[in-house]
């Protein structure tokens, strides 16, 4: 799982005030009901605590989804300076290489400077 999805799951948590540790007991609780419905033969009940599961965690699963805010889209660019580099700007920079050429046409360096 990525930070940025582990972060989201935490905060999800801690926003109902929920511990991880409560989760785990109320995982081990529902299993053992689960079981117990089974050893007593309770085919209805057992098949009704089974899609209650998987509709919660797929509804969990959809929370976080929305929540981490999957688009669909590419996430940015960081450049080495922290900040986002656009995609529309290569046709800027294509320019701004043109203007350095020209700079140092007008400047040229002495003979025998290493470069």
């Amino acid at each position: 799982m990525s930070n940025k999805n582990l972060l989201i799951e935490q905060a999800a948590l801690s926003a109902i005030g929920l511990q991880e540790t409560h989760v785990y007991g109320m995982i081990a609780l529902w299993i053992l009901v689960t079981v117990i419905f089974v050893c007593l033969g309770l085919k209805g009940a057992t098949w009704a605590m089974l899609l209650i599961v998987n509709i919660a965690l797929f509804a969990y699963l959809m929370k976080l989804t929305v929540a981490s805010g999957a688009t669909g889209k590419r996430e940015p660019m960081i450049g080495p300076d922290g900040q986002e580099i656009d995609e529309d700007d290569s046709d800027e920079d294509s320019q701004d290489d043109d203007d350095d050429d020209d700079d140092e046409e007008d400047n040229p360096r002495p003979v025998g400077e290493l470069t």
